[in-house]
């Protein structure tokens, strides 16, 4: 997320009430740095009582048409946006969640649960992965009574601005990077997809 629009999720969540709000925009495709997340929020209010992971990559197009998806150092920037940078923020805050008898919410996706014929075969795995790996630790913190409880919610399709862009075939420029490059990276509507 981009720190301007983190500063409007900040506005809405000061006038729903929030007492305090800390915004730390990040790339989460460093994962050896996304600890960083949870040590800037211990230093703004000395514990974590939730975590939600709430970040994605997400890559449209036929895997297999599109050279640029199947070069190996564009499929670790997915895993590692989708997969990895969530598990080194959980292992992260695990500790201070057990201390606070805490709450870890990972927002994945249905296309974590099933194949999707939408030319999503990378980020379907990476969910998939995401599944597999928390449903995974969610057994093991019951296996130990752990005080820390966590949710996996597989959401829908949700209809964003830039979703709605995509589904049109337009590619935004952050996500593409060079459009020029990108092009054929995302699917275009055929008469099998279902509207939305």
């Amino acid at each position: 997320r981009s720190e301007d629009k983190l500063s409007r999720v900040k506005e809405q969540a000061l006038k729903k009430g929030a007492t305090a709000v800390e915004i730390i925009p990040y790339d989460f495709s460093n994962v050896a740095g996304s600890s960083i997340v949870v040590n800037k929020t211990l230093e703004k209010f000395d514990k974590v009582d939730y975590l939600v992971l709430n970040h994605a990559g997400v890559p449209l197009g036929p895997f297999l048409s599109n050279k640029y998806m199947q070069d190996p150092s564009y499929i670790d920037k997915i895993f590692r946006i989708n997969l990895f940078s969530n598990i080194e923020i959980a292992l992260h805050a695990l500790p201070h969640l057990e201390a606070s008898s805490g709450h870890i919410f990972v927002t994945s996706s249905t296309f974590g649960e099933l194949p999707i014929n939408y030319g999503m075969s990378l980020y379907c795995s990476a969910k998939h992965a995401l599944n597999g790996f928390f449903y995974s630790l969610q057994q093991e913190l019951l296996a130990k009574n752990s005080p820390v409880s966590l949710t996996i919610g597989a959401l829908g399709l949700i209809w964003t601005p830039d979703m709605q862009s995509m589904w049109k075939g337009e590619i935004p420029d952050y996500i593409a990077g060079s459009i020029e490059g990108a092009a054929g990276g995302f699917w275009t509507r055929t008469r099998q997809d279902p509207e939305p």
